[in-house]
């Protein structure tokens, strides 16, 4: 599955923790003062961390392209306030399908992955 920004190019699963965005920082949204926050889904986690099953991996893509055609699929424009108010409903239900699918503990764990990596991308700015 490939997400694109406003100019057309593959930006694909790139999403930086630290920035909380598609493409590392290329996608703003108009008018925010702050982006809206990327799904879980997409950050990449260590295995170690979150230990994932074949079935539970294809859950994770599965998950990855609900969020994307909730936000109204690759032809969206990222510019545009309905594409936002999309993607505000969306984050918070692909969150919780994912806490669903792992289990709390796992979802709390990369979630604190995430906030660790976002923090070291930050110190080494």
């Amino acid at each position: 599955m490939t997400v694109k920004d406003q100019s057309g190019e593959v930006i694909g699963r790139g999403i930086s923790a630290a920035t909380g965005v598609f493409g590392k920082g290329r996608f703003k949204p108009v008018g925010l003062p702050r982006p809206p926050a990327v799904p879980l889904v997409f950050l990449e986690v260590p295995p170690h961390t979150v230990p994932l099953k074949p079935p539970q991996s294809a859950g994770v893509e599965s998950l990855q392209e609900e969020f994307i055609t909730d936000i109204g699929g690759e032809p969206a424009d990222p510019g545009s306030r309905d594409y936002l108010e999309k993607w505000r409903r969306a984050q918070p239900v692909a969150d919780y399908r994912l806490r669903a699918m792992i289990g709390a503990q796992a979802f709390a764990a990369w979630q604190a992955d995430a906030y660790l990596k976002s923090k070291q991308e930050q110190a080494g700015k």
